[in-house]
């Protein structure tokens, strides 16, 4: 049977949901899935990555163009139940495209899981792929889109954009807060003070509890 541990089988897999990254025009979904991988492979270290968490990792955003926040009604009920439905949408694509391969039910079930964020949601015990996965997106996110989304944003005030950023925070794992630290330095300075603002204010709200 093919296995993501076979470096055969891994390569054509990825090779196949890179493909379908580069049905976006504008060419956002590959270099998201790349930056994606780019984090998994520090927060492992000094392991090395597994091929069923590249995979889940690179599919995050599989086929997203497809389905823009603007077919979705405005307002946060709107906003909240695109992101629910995007991490099933995300995970039957991926079911669907590595299916020839013909993977061990147990892989292509833990790459669906962690991509559609079931245990996240009910609350349930998170599996470690699905923190991980979670933990490469909030890094991707403060390293690489956070300020473009700030300046998108500018009618914002600080208060919304330390809650904002304080959401974002406290779905990080102590390994993921780790790392995140490590890229304050290299946030502008407004940047920079919203986000050591909200994690003060999650470790005010954690020491208390």
């Amino acid at each position: 049977m093919a296995t993501l541990a076979d470096p055969a089988t891994f390569q054509r897999a990825k090779e196949i949901i890179d493909a379908a990254h580069n049905e976006d025009p504008t060419g956002q979904e590959l270099i998201y899935a790349d930056n994606v991988e780019k984090y998994l492979r520090i927060l492992v270290a000094p392991r090395e990555l597994n091929g069923v968490e590249v995979i889940a990792g690179r599919c995050q955003h599989l086929r997203r163009f497809l389905h823009p926040r603007s077919t979705y009604p405005e307002g946060k009920a709107g906003y909240l139940r695109w992101r629910r439905e995007l991490y099933t949408i995300q995970a039957d694509y991926s079911s669907t495209l590595l299916s020839p391969l013909s993977l061990p039910e147990a892989e292509l079930a833990e790459i669906y899981n962690a991509i559609a964020k079931k245990d996240l949601m009910v609350k349930a015990k998170v599996h470690p792929t699905t923190t991980l996965l979670e933990d490469a997106a909030v890094l991707v996110f403060l390293s690489e889109e956070v300020d473009v989304f700030k300046k998108q944003h500018e009618d914002y005030d600080e208060e919304k954009w330390v809650g904002i950023v304080w959401k974002t925070w406290r779905k990080l794992s102590q390994k993921g807060r780790e790392e995140a630290a490590k890229l304050l330095p290299e946030m502008e300075d407004g940047l920079r003070k919203i986000v050591e603002r909200a994690v003060a204010e999650e470790s005010s709200r954690e020491a208390g509890e």
